[in-house]
């Protein structure tokens, strides 16, 4: 199979498609159970019988996994799209803030009118960031990316030490409430409101339900305060440094060869080999630690997180390889196909499956939130991958771009493209 055709590159569509379509197993989660669920399983959905498992499962081959795919992707869709706008006669720069600004439009109206856990605003801002650092050579992109990706542990590892003197100033006024002082009476006080979030009581969870599946305003009213966090203090924290550090790292890997599958098999072969044994071992470490402290939030920030944080990027890398590898051999030629239509409509197919969510779990379509375990939350996923596969390749064969896609371009040229594949 060719990895060129035409301007696009063959290799990141099927990548992208992959990507797009993986995501999907984890937002699906952040729609159908409430909030906290993510980081304490235990709530909600539980982790009773084929729940533990259906929660492995996630956790281990998708949590992570695919937003750092299709971080390195935007990385390396940049320098792709600025070498193109620089062959063309075009100044890059202009092009793509002008691009990236049209995307954060496009994200401020999924976040506030669809869904509060949209990534797109994060990847315009990023991208505006690590623009200014695609010249660099493939070694200091490497090293920067490294060094982004850090923060974020950095970050955890300093509120995991703050959470365990909290949890022990609790603990000791348990045991010993003659010796708490002032001081430690606000360590207990900053406790009792972290266990008060992260396992929230039955009632927190009633009003969370009731909220979710009631009226759009209900709905919106509850998750605005998660969705300003996420675009402020998530997105200097955990954004910056672990999206920005992927997308730099999708830069040097497209200027190596990497991502275009221009590499040897050999290579291929060995970085799967290599960053699944690095990776998986990581992640199920991780799983144990953090089933074996009942997902106690000091330790998960502490260390525990570390492990899925670190291992889901070598998982990513071996995902990465593998599909590499088949697009050079030309190892299941349909599903490649099927894969690239997802993934030359993405923008799309993201906020379809937003749509979509939306409409089974909310109050203002179907309103089943809460209501499905972790095992059926697969099962829906697995339908929407069969409805967007479809919709995919039946709208190439008709049109020239998804319609997304199309507003994108438009609005980013000031030139409408033509849609229609027999048109022009």
């Amino acid at each position: 199979m060719p990895v060129l055709a035409g301007e696009r590159i063959v290799s990141l569509d099927v990548l992208r498609g992959f990507a797009i379509l993986g995501i999907l197993m984890m937002n699906v989660q952040s729609f159908g159970l409430p909030i906290m669920s993510s980081v304490m399983p235990t709530i909600a959905a539980g982790l009773d019988g084929f729940g533990l498992h259906a929660w492995l499962f996630t956790h281990t081959f998708f949590e992570f996994k695919f937003m750092s795919l299709f971080s390195i992707l935007f990385g390396a869709g940049i320098v792709v799209f600025a070498t193109r706008a620089a062959r063309g006669g075009r100044s890059p720069a202009g092009l793509h803030y002008r691009r990236m600004v049209v995307l954060l439009g496009i994200g401020m109206l999924h976040a506030y009118a669809v869904w509060y856990g949209d990534i797109l605003v994060a990847y315009s801002i990023i991208g505006m960031l690590v623009f200014l650092l695609r010249r660099l050579s493939v070694r200091w992109l490497i090293v920067l990316g490294g060094l982004f990706l850090l923060w974020p542990m950095v970050v955890n590892t300093t509120f995991g030490v703050l959470f365990v003197l909290m949890r022990n100033a609790y603990e000791l006024a348990q045991t010993q409430p003659e010796q708490v002082d002032g001081l430690t009476r606000s360590l207990v006080g900053g406790w009792e409101e972290i266990l008060a979030e992260y396992a929230p009581s039955d009632v927190r969870l009633e009003q969370e339900i009731a909220a979710v599946r009631g009226s759009y305003a209900d709905r919106f009213l509850f998750h605005l305060r998660y969705l300003i966090e996420g675009q402020t203090v998530g997105l200097l924290i955990y954004g910056v440094g672990r999206i920005g550090g992927l997308m730099l790292l999708g830069m040097a890997m497209l200027k190596s060869g990497v991502l275009s599958a221009q590499r040897s098999d050999r290579f291929y072969r060995n970085l799967a080999i290599v960053s699944a044994f690095v990776g998986f071992p990581l992640i199920g470490l991780g799983a144990v630690r953090l089933a074996g402290s009942l997902f106690d939030p000091a330790e998960t920030h502490l260390i525990n997180g570390h492990f899925n944080y670190v291992g889901s990027v070598a998982v990513a890398l071996c995902y990465l390889s593998l599909v590499m590898l088949a697009v050079r051999r030309g190892w299941g030629l349909r599903v490649q196909r099927w894969l690239a239509a997802v993934g030359r409509t993405a923008l799309s197919n993201y906020l379809l499956q937003s749509l979509i969510c939306a409409t089974i779990f909310y109050g203002w379509g179907f309103g089943l939130f809460a209501t499905m375990t972790r095992p059926e939350l697969i099962g829906v996923v697995v339908a929407i991958w069969c409805v967007q596969i479809t919709l995919s390749v039946w709208w190439l064969r008709v049109f020239r771009m998804g319609p997304m896609e199309w507003v994108w371009r438009w609005l980013s040229y000031g030139v409408r493209p033509s849609l229609l594949r027999n048109s022009g």
